[in-house]
């Protein structure tokens, strides 16, 4: 008998081998040093704030995460950061319409949950596709 596996068992064998090489990301924390309550938080002007947050991102299942910094910002605000601008390419931001805490960390989290790699330096490098990486353009010094 050449195999006594069925055509199911062997694909869960293949899948079982391959999720041991597949990493995925995971939103381990976050904070803001602007606001000490983001989910009660409510904006002077709804329709023009930005505030910097901190994300705390790191391999599902494992210790440790490294920092990955956005801005959280409506159009106005970034329209009123660049008054003489008419176009701007606005990296590392997260651009709202208006203040829920909760959409705001769900987006966030639904892209880093989408993410699967082989490394952690792969999975980081699409991470600093909406985020400031702490380890982003970092060199090892030379001696």
């Amino acid at each position: 008998m050449l195999c006594d596996y069925t055509c199911n068992q062997l694909l869960c064998i293949v899948n079982q081998h391959l999720n041991k090489f597949i990493m995925k990301a995971f939103v381990k924390d976050f904070d803001c040093a602007d606001i000490d309550d983001l989910f009660s938080y409510v904006p002077t002007d709804p329709n023009n704030f930005g505030f910097w947050m901190n994300f705390s991102i790191g391999l599902q299942g494992e210790e440790g995460a490294d920092n990955f910094q956005m801005l959280i910002a409506t159009p106005n605000y970034i329209q009123q950061q660049h008054p003489f601008q008419n176009a701007v390419l606005p990296h590392n931001t997260l651009l709202v319409f208006e203040y829920d805490f909760n959409q705001i960390l769900n987006t966030v989290d639904k892209y880093v949950k989408s993410l699967n790699e082989d490394s952690w330096e792969k999975l980081a490098e699409k991470l600093c596709r909406i985020a400031h990486w702490e380890f982003e353009d970092y060199k090892p010094y030379k001696s």
